[in-house]
């Protein structure tokens, strides 16, 4: 039997194709761990902002933002909190 599984896949402003893996929920932001569909290897974190009605996906700037992203998606995955 054959296992069909929705994916969403976003092209971001390099042109190329990333595949949403993982997302995390972080005080009123939604963080979306995406990965390349031409290489498993490159991977990046996007936040998703609502702008005049519009979906968008940014990159996180700031280093306090993107630590603390990165410690939820470790929080979530070993089983503790901070």
């Amino acid at each position: 039997m054959d296992e069909t599984v929705d994916v969403d896949v976003f092209t971001l402003d390099d042109g190329k194709e990333y595949v949403n893996v993982d997302q995390i929920i972080l005080g009123n932001n939604t963080y979306l761990f995406l990965s390349s569909v031409e290489d498993r290897t490159n991977f990046c974190i996007r936040k998703r902002v609502n702008e005049n009605g519009e979906e968008l996906l940014v990159a996180l700037k700031d280093q306090d933002e993107f630590a603390a992203v990165i410690q939820e998606y470790v929080n979530k995955y070993s089983g503790h909190s901070c």
